[in-house]
């Protein structure tokens, strides 16, 4: 199913606009990429873009191995944060 999905590192702050989504909203997402500083996430219901930062994880390290990340595909529950300045939505793993 990600397979369906680009990497939310080639879309631009413009196409990240969407509706507002208020901080606190829990939401489900598919990891799209990982990278050693979390994974980006595509929320399908609100078509847009995120990303979980390592600490977002729970985790208090950096792997380079990817071990401890979920695995692209997978299915997330996801509390939002906020949004960074170009608009993909902060997220953290409820």
């Amino acid at each position: 199913m990600a397979n369906d999905y680009r990497c939310f590192h080639s879309r631009t702050p413009v196409e990240q606009e969407s509706d507002a989504i208020d901080p606190d909203t829990i939401v489900e997402g598919v990891v799209a990429c990982q990278h050693v500083y979390g994974v980006g996430v595509y929320v399908p219901a609100q078509d847009v873009w995120g990303h979980v930062n390592v600490t977002a994880m729970g985790l208090e390290h950096i792997r380079e191995d990817f071990v401890d990340h979920p695995a692209v595909g997978a299915h997330l529950r996801l509390k939002v944060l906020g949004r960074t300045p170009n608009g993909q939505l902060r997220l953290a793993l409820t």
